[in-house]
């Protein structure tokens, strides 16, 4: 999962570096905040869909007294529970087990993965990751910056020097998921020239309020100069 957020001038004092074990407990750090972020952002999501299902039930119950049928509630009761609880617990379970996953990581580099951090005022404040899954193909990770130093462009350097290592290394391409409610992220990947390629991820989608968002990134039509 990937977490990004720019809205302020940028600070040139901000280094973007290769990972280093003395970094490991702050990157630990911002993988709990991250997981956080992103549980509070979710279940604000299904809260907004659930203030809409009220307003449905107000209507039936309604009905149901006039007609004197309890079908009316068991209808509603079985698509609240497949529409908006269970995507609820099913999404803050992947996310608690992405975070224990990735508090277990070692993220040393390797021959299939390479890792970035962001680094201002002797703090470690910003990390990306790269994994290789296949020939010619990797996969962006980790993208995140803490609260206090968002808006100083620094998702847009930590980008741009992980694409210019893909190049070096001659990658065609590079894959990366997100949340439909981390809409910062995917602007920032479609500006770096990422394509959106699959929505959604989970049985009646259109409906959803919270979907998984696929992008890709054709690394043989990237310009790095264009981003700088």
């Amino acid at each position: 999962m990937t977490r990004s957020d720019d809205r302020q001038p940028s600070n040139a004092s901000v280094i973007i570096r290769l990972f280093q074990t003395s970094d490991q407990l702050e990157c630990q750090q911002m993988i709990k905040l991250f997981s956080k972020e992103l549980l509070n952002q979710i279940t604000f999501a299904f809260l907004s869909t659930l203030s809409c299902y009220v307003a449905i039930a107000t209507v039936l119950v309604s009905a149901a007294a006039l007609l004197w049928s309890l079908w009316i509630f068991v209808v509603f009761a079985v698509v609240f529970v497949v529409v908006v609880l269970y995507p609820y617990f099913k999404w803050r379970s992947t996310v608690k087990d992405w975070e224990f996953s990735m508090l277990k990581t070692d993220f040393t580099e390797s021959n299939s993965r390479r890792m970035w951090v962001a680094e201002w005022n002797c703090r470690t404040v910003g990390m990306v990751r790269l994994d290789q899954i296949g020939p010619g193909v990797a996969e962006l990770k980790n993208m995140f910056v803490v609260p206090r130093c968002r808006g100083m462009g620094i998702s847009k350097k930590m980008l741009n020097e992980l694409i210019r290592h893909a190049k070096r290394k001659n990658l065609q391409k590079i894959a990366l998921f997100t949340t439909s409610i981390q809409t910062s992220a995917v602007q920032l990947y479609k500006k770096h020239g990422f394509k959106v390629v699959s929505k959604g991820g989970s049985f009646l989608v259109a409906i959803q309020p919270l979907q998984r968002v696929d992008l890709e990134l054709d690394l043989d039509l990237v310009d790095v100069q264009l981003h700088l």
